[in-house]
């Protein structure tokens, strides 16, 4: 199964920036298909499929990316994004509402990055405008999207 422009987009967003781990898991988004599709009522979960000849991490990275919101069509509060790595390579995104309905095909009015307040607080948006005090990593042009 093909990715959807939706998971894509978002998927770009989580592995955006100029660390080694990061170019190698973009070159994974680049070739993953999604394997299954499952909606729970407040988001989805996307098993994604890496072919085998794309590049890993060493086996032992697992963890996840979890630094990217959304505003939806329909969702007021928000949404939010977990991608799963498993064996050095991309395993699972995860899609999440704050408690609502997840739209039965989630329209994306803009994506952004969150940050902790002063560090440990709560999350803050940042709009992508403002990656480069996210993510120092970040060089060059950053993706832009709706």
């Amino acid at each position: 199964m093909t990715l959807t422009p939706f998971e894509r987009i978002i998927l770009d967003a989580l592995v955006a920036g100029d660390t080694a781990e990061l170019v190698v898991l973009r070159e994974q988004v680049a070739a993953a298909s999604a394997t299954a599709r499952e909606l729970t009522g407040v988001g989805f979960f996307a098993t994604l499929a890496i072919p085998p000849g794309s590049p890993r991490l060493a086996p032992a990275i697992g963890g996840s990316l979890s630094d990217v919101g959304a505003t939806l069509i329909g969702v007021e509060h928000g949404v939010g994004f977990v991608l799963f790595l498993k064996d050095g390579a991309l395993d699972v995104l995860e899609g999440f509402t704050y408690g609502e309905a997840w739209p039965a095909v989630p329209e994306l009015i803009r994506w952004h990055y969150l940050r902790r307040a002063g560090g440990s607080g709560p999350l803050l948006e940042t709009p992508v405008r403002d990656l480069a005090r996210v993510r120092s990593t970040l060089s060059g042009d950053s993706p832009q999207w709706p």
